[in-house]
């Protein structure tokens, strides 16, 4: 009856903790795991950083951590509580959960998630990896430096895009550096080897209905007007997670042809060589110059970083203050980039694509490192 009353106790502790500790974090259901974690080669840091992972490590040996405890083993759980009471009870559940894999490599592709390069304090028995998924700006690197004043950011090898974010990142993060691209990117080939540009499409960057999306309006105002003097089909690929047709068919009174991004990897198909892409922010269009297919930049000087000082116009982009694009300044600039021979632009991605996002197919460069500490 004793131990009955005990173990009663014991358990109304933990659910009280429990119930305390995922009422701060309402935006999630947790899912629970019963069974140790078995001990496995790679231990992937956060669950978005799957369809990364499942392209550089065989599945098998792969094992995966939530980051948020979205997914909550309670075998760690309990265990962590028994040896070490709730005092730093976040880290010593990571200990606990590491120990129990025993992995050679911990993994992210959430570059940007700053608690991952405090893990090696945690748990310094394996290599950390970092991967980039996304072109970083200033607004990032300064919240890095706000994190750094508290904390010494570490992980032992940085899968990086090019030369000018690998000089940036090397200001933040103590790590070895490897120029590599974006392992999705690298995991596409392009289809088809025409080079005929028959339509364009652009690449929006605005993230909601309002004055955001005013730079979006004008550019494809004008693209319009330039795709029907050319007899080119136009097309508008919306950003990722967002669902704009009904909003962009209204304002633009025609039946525009519209482009989902709620499947990100099928945006990888688009990148055909009978397409002119044209695009403000986005990593997806750096990917695409990576591949030597045709682009244009009109906002390029927001991933300068004052690393490598770009001029406000270059081969493939023009930058002009509050996205004051007009129709003559679009139309010029669009027919010099069309009109390069195929021997310039070459030169052109090529040099650019080192500096700003490379191109490593089938990832090989990725897979040959990795492969040393595996």
């Amino acid at each position: 009856m004793k131990f009955a009353t005990k173990l009663f106790v014991k358990l109304e502790i933990y659910y009280q903790f429990t119930k305390k500790f995922f009422r701060k974090n309402k935006y999630f259901i947790p899912t629970f795991h019963f069974k140790k974690p078995k001990k496995n080669k790679v231990l992937i840091y956060n669950i978005k950083s799957k369809k990364f992972a499942e392209i550089l490590f065989k599945k098998k040996n792969l094992t995966y951590y939530y980051a948020d405890f979205r997914n909550l083993n309670l075998y760690i759980f309990f265990y962590t509580i028994k040896n070490s009471g709730l005092k730093n009870f976040k880290k010593n559940y990571k200990f606990n959960f590491f120990n129990s894999v025993k992995p050679k490599i911990i993994y992210t592709a959430m570059d940007n998630y700053l608690e991952f390069y405090l893990l090696k304090k945690i748990y310094p028995y394996a290599t950390y990896i970092s991967d980039q998924n996304a072109m970083r700006d200033e607004k990032f690197f300064e919240t890095c430096k706000k994190f750094k004043n508290k904390n010494n950011l570490f992980n032992d090898l940085f899968f990086c895009f090019g030369e000018n974010q690998k000089a940036r990142l090397k200001e933040i993060f103590k790590s070895k550096y490897y120029i590599t691209g974006n392992t999705i990117n690298n995991n596409f080939k392009i289809k088809n080897s025409k080079s005929k540009i028959k339509k364009i499409i652009y690449i929006s960057s605005g993230k909601y209905l309002d004055k955001e999306l005013i730079p979006d309006i004008n550019i494809f105002s004008s693209l319009k007007r330039f795709c029907d003097e050319k007899s080119l089909d136009l097309f508008f690929l919306d950003k990722p997670n967002r669902n704009r047709r009904k909003f962009f068919i209204k304002y633009f009174n025609y039946n525009l042809n519209y482009i989902s991004s709620q499947d990100i990897l099928q945006n990888y198909n688009l990148m055909k060589k009978d397409t002119l892409f044209v695009f403000t922010i986005s990593t997806l269009g750096y990917e695409i110059l990576s591949k030597g297919i045709r682009c244009v930049s009109l906002h390029h000087n927001q991933f300068n970083h004052r690393i490598k000082p770009y001029k406000n116009k270059g081969p493939f982009w023009i930058d002009t203050p509050d996205f004051n694009y007009n129709y003559n300044l679009i139309k010029n600039f669009l027919n010099s980039v069309l009109n390069y021979d195929q021997t310039k632009w070459n030169k052109i991605y090529k040099k650019f694509s080192k500096e700003i996002l490379f191109y490593d197919q089938g990832n090989a460069i990725k897979k040959k490192i990795i492969k040393k500490y595996l």
